[in-house]
């Protein structure tokens, strides 16, 4: 993005609405952490390597291998997708506000996910022996 386009979008993300905190402030600052860190693309790496780490048997090597197959393939891929298409001005940003925007990446997202009932949805998963 060049300077002209950073500043737009740093107005538009740092506009304040009626009820909300003024942009700079701590509990702006708090808002935007716990929205980073509990966004859906994290919550998909932690969540794989939770049921990788108890359909593994609880060992290390199998979870990480298994946990960091689906993150990549089910987190990872599509944010560095919208990541990059936010960079090139294609939607608004990382979390695409605008519904408009949101028919690219859904449909990315809906590749990299195996239908129900596919081998590599359910037969394929490691089972604790």
């Amino acid at each position: 993005m060049s300077t002209v386009e950073d500043d737009a979008h740093n107005d538009a993300q740092n506009e304040t609405l009626p009820g909300s905190a003024p942009a700079g402030s701590t509990r702006r600052r708090l808002a935007t952490i716990v929205t980073e860190v509990f966004s859906p693309a994290i919550i998909v790496v932690l969540l794989s390597l939770a049921v990788a780490w108890h359909a593994t048997g609880y060992r290390v090597g199998p979870t990480f291998g298994w946990g960091l197959t689906v993150a990549v393939c089910s987190s990872i891929v599509p944010m560095v997708f919208i990541i990059s298409g936010a960079r090139k001005g294609r939607w608004d940003g990382h979390h695409v506000r605008n519904r408009e925007g949101r028919l690219i990446p859904l449909t990315l997202c809906g590749v990299f996910t195996p239908p129900p009932g596919s081998p590599s949805s359910s037969s394929a998963t490691p089972h604790a022996t």
